[in-house]
């Protein structure tokens, strides 16, 4: 924890450095940004994969093919393994609090 004269210490450089370079602090936001937006897309990816290989994997049931059905199951369940994991690993730079970040106390 920060006392006050390394608070203020600290709001002179950020002040200092926004009035150097507006544009400075946009960077790290818009970076946060577009790595929320590639993790949503890589979860969509792999929950709707999961789903269709499922779909595949009880078609192939129904149709009595096991091996392509075993094949169909394993990779169904190969992408909610992955969507767990995507779920659990951290954006880089993410606030605590955030979507992807590790939730306070853990690290």
């Amino acid at each position: 924890m920060l006392d006050d004269r390394e608070r203020a210490m600290l709001l002179d450089i950020e002040n200092h450095l926004l009035a150097e370079d507006p544009g400075w602090s946009t960077a790290f936001s818009t970076y946060a940004w577009r790595a929320r937006r590639q993790r949503t897309f890589e979860l969509a990816f792999h929950a709707v994969g999961s789903v269709v290989f499922a779909a595949l994997a009880l078609l192939m049931v129904v149709a009595q093919a096991p091996g392509p059905a075993v094949f169909f199951a394993a990779v169904a369940v190969l992408l909610v393994w992955l969507v767990r994991r995507l779920r659990r690993t951290p954006l880089v730079g993410a606030a605590p609090g955030t979507a992807g970040a590790p939730p306070p106390g853990r690290t």
